[in-house]
């Protein structure tokens, strides 16, 4: 097909993205319509904003019931007093009271009708794709031959390198002129080793700050200064183990990997019947 009839193609494909995106906008504004929470904990406060931050408008208490409005990671948006306010995610419970029959009706007629819409316009763009595809045929496809050149692997030299650079990440490569490898090799191994002890010194803080909480404090601070220092936590772990994974492929490509010289002796006859041996030493990499 033609470079117009691609344009076309990719026009259909952006508007039955946008027709199916307002069909499922549609959709969730429905589900969402019938949820409440429902206060599970002896109380909860009402804050401005998602966050212990926000300033607390009011205090509601358990059983009590509040429409929903926005759903966060850890926070809920629900109507309080006329206006929008934020609960803590973990002092209540969702419940659905299920849309009603004419909303449902509503919304198959409008997903129908969409349908139908989507369908009209795909004719009418197949269509005008055929009408340009005879106006303006493709020309026949251009016989061209490409010779690439294959580059040529610089080779490293070959040298003795000591066992005690085994201990430096990278120190192998380096002392063997390939700063390339050596140098990434030393930084990974450096940025992982300080990102870990990064993560873990603020996972002791925040441990030090969930520790020194009065026990009248309300639950969402302990819960959030757990979280916190619980993803600190894991994430120093990770960095911790890439460093120690850089420091063990360090070791094995000094074992395995390095090019070095490999002795060999080869032992041939000098004359047919002169009862000597000619020992020869060669070399290989």
């Amino acid at each position: 097909m033609s470079e117009s009839g691609s344009y076309f193609r990719l026009t259909l494909f952006f508007l039955a993205l946008i027709f199916a995106a307002s069909a499922v906008q549609s959709a969730d504004a429905l589900a969402q319509s019938g949820t409440v929470a429902v206060v599970t904990s002896r109380y909860a406060n009402i804050r401005s904003g998602p966050g212990i931050g926000y300033t607390r408008l009011g205090r509601v208490y358990q059983n009590e019931r509040l429409p929903v409005t926005d759903i966060r990671a850890e926070w809920i948006e629900v109507a309080y007093r006329g206006r929008g306010a934020w609960i803590f995610g973990k002092l209540v419970s969702l419940e659905t009271t299920g849309p009603s029959q004419a909303e449902i009706d509503r919304v198959e007629l409008k997903v129908r009708d969409l349908n139908n819409r989507l369908d009209q316009l795909t004719g009418k763009i197949e269509q005008a794709a055929e009408v340009v595809q005879r106006s303006y045929p493709a020309p026949p496809p251009e016989t061209t031959i490409t010779a690439t050149a294959r580059p040529r692997k610089k080779k490293l030299s070959v040298v003795r390198v000591s066992p005690a650079w085994i201990f430096i990440p990278g120190g192998p490569r380096l002392a063997a002129g390939d700063r390339l490898r050596g140098y990434g090799l030393l930084g990974l191994s450096a940025a992982c080793a300080g990102g870990g002890y990064y993560f873990h010194d603020r996972y002791r803080g925040y441990r030090d700050d969930y520790r020194a909480l009065d026990a009248s404090a309300q639950a969402e601070e302990f819960s959030t200064l757990f979280d916190k220092a619980d993803n600190r936590r894991k994430v120093s772990e990770a960095l911790l183990y890439a460093a120690a994974g850089m420091y063990a492929l360090n070791v094995l490509d000094y074992f395995f990997f390095l090019p070095r010289a490999m002795a060999g002796v080869s032992v041939q006859g000098a004359q047919p019947g002169s009862g000597r041996i000619k020992l020869s030493m060669s070399t290989e990499f």
